[in-house]
C-alpha cells in the first residue's frame, strides 16, 4: 500500500505478511536442508554429495532466515520510497538512485504461483554510481562483473503489487524522461 505522505513522494509499507511467509519458507527449508545434511533424509545414495548439499541448503536457507527475521523486528516501515528525484530502496541502497540513470521498469516472473518482481535497467553510469547495502555489495558488484545491467526491486515484502509499483515508478518517470522527438 502507498502512502502520498507528500505530494511528489511516495512510500511503499513493508508487508509483514510477507515477511512472515518468507520467513517460514526459509525455516522449512533450513529444516528438510539439515535432515539432508545429517543422512535422516536420503533423497538417493550419492553420500557425501547429498551431505554437502543439505549443509550448503541449511546455510543458505539459514541466512535467508535470518534476514528476513532481521527485516521484520528491525526493518524500516516504508523501505521503498519514489521521490521527484529517484528511488529509494532501503533494503538493497544506501543511497537513492536517480530517474535520470532508470531506463526501462518492467515486471518479471520468479515463481509458478505467481510471485513477480521488479526490474529496473539502469544506464552504465548509473550501475557504477550504485551505493549497495550489506550482502548486496557483493553481489551487486558481481553482477557488474557479469555486465547485468537492470537491478531486481522483490515486492514479495511490500504491501503494494508489482504493477502498482510498476505504473508508480512510470508516473515519476514520466515527469523526467523527454518527450520523444518528431
Amino acid at each position: 500500500m502507498a502512502d502520498h505522505g507528500a505530494r511528489d513522494e511516495v512510500r511503499i509499507a513493508r508487508s509483514v505478511a510477507g515477511l512472515v511467509g518468507l520467513l517460514a519458507g526459509a525455516l522449512g527449508f533450513a529444516a528438510v536442508s539439515l535432515a539432508i545434511g545429517e543422512g535422516w533424509i536420503v533423497l538417493r545414495r550419492d553420500g557425501p554429495v547429498s551431505i554437502v548439499m543439505g549443509w550448503f541448503g541449511f546455510l543458505f536457507s539459514g541466512i535467508a532466515a535470518l534476514v528476513a527475521l532481521r527485516r521484520l523486528v528491525f526493518g524500516p516501515r516504508f523501505p521503498v520510497r519514489l521521490r521527484s528525484t529517484g528511488i529509494l530502496d532501503r533494503r538493497q541502497f544506501r543511497s537513492e538512485i536517480p530517474w535520470t540513470d532508470v531506463t526501462d521498469v518492467t515486471i518479471t516472473p520468479v515463481n509458478w504461483w505467481g510471485g513477480a518482481q521488479l526490474m529496473l535497467t539502469l544506464s552504465a553510469e548509473g550501475l557504477r554510481r550504485l551505493d549497495w547495502n550489506g550482502s548486496y555489495r557483493v553481489f551487486g558488484r558481481l553482477g557488474l562483473l557479469m555486465q547485468i545491467d537492470r537491478i531486481h526491486i522483490p515486492t514479495i515484502d511490500l504491501k503494494t503489487s508489482p504493477s502498482r509499483l510498476e505504473a508508480e515508478i512510470r508516473r515519476f518517470l514520466a515527469d523526467v524522461t523527454p518527450p520523444a522527438p518528431q
